[in-house]
């Protein structure tokens, strides 16, 4: 997580990652970024949020999210879940790869 950045740009060769940290605006100045938000979340693109919950109102109706949960020091928990089929089928498809891979 950035500390005190809003957003931070990353490029990859196959298209642009936006990442924004939501922390400092808590509720209140999430509107402030609105236009943001919503230029940045767009096809070709991956957009993250972290603490999206400062900013639901604002987040594209269709989208996957990923809620990390803190189980002790070395462990989390990692639970996935997609607003419609294009997403659950991306999640689906996903977690059956990595199970194939960590079982061989």
């Amino acid at each position: 997580s950035p500390s005190f950045v809003i957003l931070n740009e990353y490029k990859t060769n196959f298209f642009p990652v936006y990442h924004f940290d939501l922390y400092r605006l808590e509720f209140g100045g999430i509107g402030s970024i609105k236009d943001e938000l919503s230029e940045y979340s767009k096809e070709n693109m991956l957009t993250l949020v972290e603490w999206a919950n400062f900013g639901l109102d604002e987040l594209p109706l269709e989208r996957m999210e990923l809620k990390i949960g803190y189980i002790e020091d070395e462990k989390r928990n990692f639970e996935f879940s997609g607003s419609n089929d294009y997403y659950k089928k991306i999640i689906e498809k996903t977690a059956k790869e990595f199970y194939e891979h960590i079982n061989n």
